[in-house]
């Protein structure tokens, strides 16, 4: 049966130790051995030169694949349509037929054969530009990378790569830049979430994780701002983060339901943590508080802000309920905490305006950041400490929690 090995830090940090723990004789010469043969540390050398092999292969792709598309430009004007379009769709799929037969048929090169086929969604995102000059297509030029985007997410899915998953986690942060302003925005996060979120599972890649954390984490609470037109609004802000918090953060919880879905546990719980913390941090401050009341006040005067909160209110139950189903990690003390207090988050800065004055917003908001503040130092202080999130501090018996070395990228 194979092992799953941990991280390569840990196992080039381990490696540096076990001549320390052989010199103090809590190793023997045996036991030190059986380490090495346990963790593969003898492999190291190659595995670090694999990883730097394919880390040239990678970016000898993008070089080329830039060199492809200036030469197709410098010829361009003197090449009729049908040459442009055979020529494009050829090189498109003379790189990505090449790879899959290196990396896949055969086997006998698969770094090679992965970086053609990256080099071939590359080519693919050049040939929507290309395509699009020569139809004369006239449209806003990010809506291209839509199209990028879904090729990518293609690829990903039928060859099993992380980079170009990664590919298309870009294009759509490109994307979503350049469609700020569009109405139909709003819906630009929560596609983010569909397109990646089975993504993450297929590919088990914390790379492809952290970056649909972060591009629809940057990107939710900037859709629900434009969602209208009368400006940036300090209660929606505050209301569509500290929501993204609480589901982020019930996310991580529900991971722990199947070892399968541990992985996602950490970077969920910081980055659904972060968004906690910082929407009652900033309604902690007396001038941020006084706006949401005023900005409550003329919403609900003008165009009503009930179902909207309604909504919302549904949406952070789905989140807790999921957390709920996770099942044992609710006996950990500290997870029991944080769900709480990003509930209270959520309450403070989403429900709490609606029916409050201004000042009762602000003292609450005040006593769960210096309570979240707390909770979250308890749990670095665990971790630094232990090794993990506590044994007798920070957990009932029988509840394990990941160590550090776990929490690396793959």
């Amino acid at each position: 049966m194979s092992v799953k090995l941990p991280s390569v830090w840990f196992r080039k940090r381990l490696k540096s130790e076990l001549p320390i723990l052989e010199a103090e004789g809590l190793l023997s010469a045996e036991q030190a051995a059986a380490v090495r043969q346990r963790y593969r540390l003898d492999a190291l050398a190659s595995e670090s030169t694999g990883a730097l092999l394919t880390t040239i292969y990678f970016i000898g792709a993008t070089l080329v694949g830039i060199g492809i598309i200036s030469f197709v430009a410098a010829h361009w004007t003197y090449l009729s349509r049908e040459l442009k379009l055979t020529l494009i769709l050829g090189v498109m799929l003379a790189a990505h037929i090449s790879g899959f037969l290196l990396w896949k048929v055969s086997g006998r090169w698969p770094k090679l054969g992965h970086t053609l086929v990256l080099l071939g969604t590359l080519i693919f995102g050049a040939n929507i530009g290309l395509v699009a000059q020569i139809f004369h297509v006239q449209s806003n030029f990010y809506n291209g990378f839509a199209a990028w985007t879904l090729g990518a997410v293609a690829v990903a899915w039928a060859v099993r790569s992380v980079p170009n998953a990664v590919l298309g986690l870009i294009t759509a942060a490109v994307f979503g830049f350049g469609n700020l302003d569009s109405p139909l925005f709003i819906w630009f996060a929560p596609a983010v979430l569909i397109l990646f979120v089975p993504l993450v599972y297929y590919l088990r890649s914390q790379w492809v994780l952290w970056g649909t954390l972060l591009v629809s984490g940057f990107f939710w609470p900037m859709s629900v701002q434009n969602a209208f037109e009368d400006g940036f609004s300090e209660y929606r802000f505050a209301a569509a983060a500290s929501l993204l918090g609480l589901a982020f953060f019930c996310w991580g919880l529900a991971g722990w339901r199947s070892p399968q879905g541990r992985f996602v546990s950490v970077p969920c719980w910081i980055v659904g943590l972060f968004w906690s913390i910082l929407t009652v941090f900033l309604a902690s401050f007396i001038q941020y508080a006084q706006d949401m009341a005023t900005e409550v006040i003329e919403m609900n005067e003008s165009t009503g802000q009930f179902p909207l909160l309604i909504l919302a209110g549904v949406l952070a139950a789905g989140a807790v309920g999921l957390a709920v189903y996770s099942g044992p990690v609710l006996k950990n003390r500290l997870s029991v905490i944080f769900l709480v207090l990003s509930g209270a988050a959520f309450a403070a800065t989403a429900l709490l305006p609606q029916t409050s004055t201004f000042d009762i917003v602000l003292i609450a908001a005040n006593v769960i950041f210096l309570l979240m503040t707390g909770a979250f130092f308890t749990a670095v202080w665990c971790w630094r400490t232990v090794g993990s999130f506590g044994p007798q501090y920070c957990w009932r018996p029988g509840i394990s929690w990941p160590a550090r070395s776990s929490m690396k990228p793959d």
